[in-house]
């Protein structure tokens, strides 16, 4: 059975292991990256937006594995599951993301012919993407949400099988690519 937590803590410690292993409903985890143990080119962080409305959904997602970037725009149609995709990759560019996931932030990244950009402020979230590809014509998603602190999250803190690793690949799922929201 999986161990709720229900009041602040650290997501690892020192030794770069996890704090407090379980899922929480609410950002009680906080992102401790200093104790991250791991070898640079390992290290994953990234920020996912999931908004579902009626037979769609769309994800946005600014990332880096430390020595590429990638930020991604997809589009899926939920009654056939077809997706549309827009994705632009930098080598050995690591994008600044931010380290309070409820509070005040702007993240962004630029390439030709690419946008996105995500901005949170006490009330509000706005997710914005321009961008093209081959397959595609020109893409531009706004999206405005409440920033709804209260609301409902997925936080999940689980551990290796191994016994005593460390969590730098699991880190930035941790506490980044839950923000699944329905409007």
């Amino acid at each position: 059975m999986q161990k709720q937590i229900t009041e602040k803590c650290v997501l690892l410690n020192k030794n770069g292991t996890l704090a407090v292993k379980g899922y929480a409903t609410k950002m009680n985890i906080e992102y401790n990256r200093k104790y991250a143990k791991s070898f640079p080119c390992k290290l994953k962080e990234w920020i996912f937006y999931q908004f579902v409305k009626d037979h769609y959904a769309v994800q946005l997602t600014i990332g880096h594995l430390t020595y590429v970037c990638s930020v991604t725009a997809t589009v899926i149609d939920l009654d056939t599951g077809k997706k549309w995709k827009v994705n632009s990759m930098r080598a050995l560019y690591s994008a600044k993301l931010d380290r309070d996931p409820e509070g005040p932030s702007f993240n962004e990244y630029k390439a030709k012919d690419f946008y996105m950009s995500f901005e949170v402020t006490k009330t509000e979230r706005v997710l914005y993407f321009k961008g093209k590809n081959d397959k595609f014509a020109d893409v531009e998603i706004k999206i405005v949400a409440d920033n709804d602190i209260d609301n409902e999250k997925m936080v999940i803190a689980t551990p290796f099988a191994k016994k005593n690793s460390v969590l730098p690949q699991l880190q930035g799922k941790l506490l980044r690519c839950h923000r699944v929201c329905k409007v």
